[in-house]
């Protein structure tokens, strides 16, 4: 039995088992009833302009409106649920190439297609819903199976896309305990199918298309350390429909943050991890990834943040790949590294500068400069910057540019504007 099939007969039992409950007793139907319609609802509205231009291309407008609609049940012998739908519509989609079509017109792409798709639905179950105290009912152990949003530390390796207007989700299996050990999470994913950011629009063999998958993650993360919180973990890609990304990554991260005098901090976030070629990938290649970051603070006045972020290449062959994760947050605001190098990889030396503000506002401005891994290519330098207000509990406002100022080793000049309104219940 294929590891797909032994997900399919998981789910199903976990479905019975929930309606077996639910209708073994009649005395207890009402709280099923209770737990079923007593649940919270959620709601996420995001209304975003943004601007871009990439040097050789028209410039592109995109006028957008996120709406995410959720409800979680309450919870009955440890069992909940969970649906969400998402729904994007362009004021204009004829001002700006989303990256579906063909680019006949040649516009910058900015890759917010309209779409109304189901994001996230999933069965959950505890076990603190036992009622004994064993170990196992104390372990702190989830099931969840079905479509669900899935994020690992930072999101360099495993993210939500949360940045782009539809997010990216998984279908499978996810199991998370903490074995009882105070501190301590573990996770196991096994994923069918990535629900990427695209919507599974385009033709057949796309790469705008979801993930075919079998592939699974292992996170394990301790922060019982007073000086470090560490993660570790394995991801094994293997993905029908795109080889090219399929991989294996074994890793580890380390963060931490000091006080050392008065009102002054220091943090850290360091990383490594190291990539081969799996699953029906033609290119047989290794590479590594390893990041070293430094904070400095003062707080109620500024944080200056100094790193070095490279993604190896195997002598040109082929770089480090992170199909999965969150990739706007890395290498510049403007996109223009999304594919990590390409196979001469990247190395990425940045600065940033987090100031304290008046008014409630939160603003950084960041610094990059690039160069490829192998070749010795000189790939320019960027600047970004963020602001953001909190107006109610409920509602932020966000202002944002970058700006990529390539060469003639590197990629083209281009820049990217972004206002936006959000709000969450």
């Amino acid at each position: 039995m294929t590891a797909k099939n032994v997900l399919r007969v998981l789910s199903a039992v976990l479905v019975v088992g929930f309606g077996s409950s639910a209708s073994a007793d009649k005395h207890e139907q009402p709280d099923f009833i209770k737990a079923l319609i007593g649940g919270k609802p959620d709601l996420f509205l995001r209304f975003r302009w943004e601007a871009a231009n990439i040097d050789g291309l028209k410039g592109s407008n995109a006028v957008t409106l996120r709406s995410d609609l959720g409800y979680m049940t309450g919870t009955y012998h440890g069992f909940s649920l969970y649906a969400q739908m998402e729904n994007v519509v362009a004021v204009n989609d004829t001002t700006y190439f989303d990256g579906i079509a063909p680019n006949t017109e040649g516009k910058t792409p900015i890759a917010d297609p309209e779409a109304t798709r189901v994001t996230q639905g999933f069965l959950r179950w505890s076990s603190s819903g036992l009622a004994d105290e064993s170990w196992f009912a104390k372990s702190g152990s989830v099931v969840t199976g079905g479509r669900q949003r899935i994020v690992y530390d930072n999101a360099r390796f495993i993210g939500d896309v949360v940045w782009r207007q539809n997010q990216q989700t998984y279908d499978g299996g996810r199991f998370d305990t903490t074995f009882g050990i105070e501190d301590l999470k573990a996770s196991y994913v096994y994923v069918s199918q990535v629900n990427r950011i695209f919507a599974n629009l385009g033709a057949p063999g796309s790469p705008t298309k979801n993930f075919d998958s079998e592939s699974s993650f292992l996170h394990v993360h301790y922060s019982g350390w007073g000086v470090a919180k560490i993660s570790a973990f394995a991801y094994l890609l293997d993905f029908d429909n795109s080889p090219a990304n399929s991989s294996d990554s074994f890793g580890f991260r380390a963060t931490g943050k000091q006080d050392i005098a008065g009102d002054l901090f220091v943090g850290y976030d360091l990383s490594y991890a190291y990539q081969q070629d799996a699953g029906d990938n033609p290119t047989d290649y290794h590479a590594n990834y390893y990041n070293v970051e430094g904070t400095l603070g003062w707080k109620g006045f500024a944080a200056v943040t100094l790193g070095y972020e490279v993604m190896t290449s195997d002598d040109g062959v082929a770089q480090f790949r992170t199909p999965l994760a969150t990739a706007h947050k890395f290498n510049g605001w403007a996109d223009a590294f999304l594919d990590n190098g390409g196979p001469n990889g990247l190395r990425d030396f940045y600065v940033g500068l987090a100031p304290q503000l008046p008014w409630g506002l939160k603003g950084r401005l960041i610094y990059h400069k690039f160069e490829s891994d192998a070749a010795g290519l000189d790939y320019g330098y960027e600047i970004d910057g963020v602001m953001t207000r909190k107006l109610w509990k409920n509602v932020t406002l966000l202002g944002k540019f970058a700006y990529y100022d390539g060469t003639s080793d590197g990629r083209a000049d281009r820049y990217r504007v972004w206002m936006e309104t959000s709000i969450k219940f």
